[in-house]
């Protein structure tokens, strides 16, 4: 058996790229929607060495999230379990989250669903000693867009993590902000 060499990550970003248009083509005239498997090799290809990689997975799960957002979200959800220390790109994975939950139609808005997401995000905050991190901007973009299906469940995790000492209470008033300013 032959040993062929590893792609390189401009190879893998075109095999992404080739992937995810034939799907897409595919999905747009109604015959299918995005596998599972596949979706959940886009959300693992975020965590890749390579900045190119990681874009293209980013840009195509952005595009199946318009389509699928619920699988896309349930595939982030997996592998945000361990948070920074096991998955080195939180941003693009809460960056993504983020386009997923904005795509949800009001009727796929689960509310216990979406609460396990604002935790999952104001753990990571509230975990860090970092300031201004990307991954916390892109956690208080997830937390404004659940926000903005379902307010009252956003405030109060905001909420819980306000009074006391804590490392992240300027990024929770950062996030009341965001949402106060954000269109909805």
């Amino acid at each position: 058996m032959p040993i062929y060499p590893s792609p390189t990550a401009s190879q893998r970003a075109r095999i992404i790229e080739g992937l995810v248009g034939a799907r897409m083509a595919s999905s747009s005239s109604g015959n299918s929607i995005p596998a599972p498997e596949a979706v959940q090799v886009l959300v693992s290809s975020l965590g890749d060495e390579s900045h190119v990689v990681r874009a293209a997975s980013m840009a195509a799960l952005r595009d199946i999230a318009a389509i699928n957002p619920l699988l896309v979200l349930e595939c982030c959800c997996a592998v945000s379990r361990g948070g920074r220390r096991r998955f080195g790109n939180m941003s693009g994975l809460f960056q993504v989250m983020a386009s997923a939950v904005r795509a949800l139609e009001k009727r796929d808005v689960d509310p216990p669903f979406m609460a396990k997401l604002a935790k999952i995000a104001t753990a990571e905050m509230i975990s860090s000693k970092e300031l201004s991190a990307d991954w916390q901007r892109a956690a208080a973009g997830l937390l404004v867009s659940i926000g903005s299906h379902l307010p009252d469940l956003m405030m109060e995790e905001i909420f819980l993590h306000l009074p006391g000492p804590n490392s992240a209470l300027p990024a929770m008033v950062q996030i009341l902000a965001d949402f106060a300013s954000a269109d909805g």
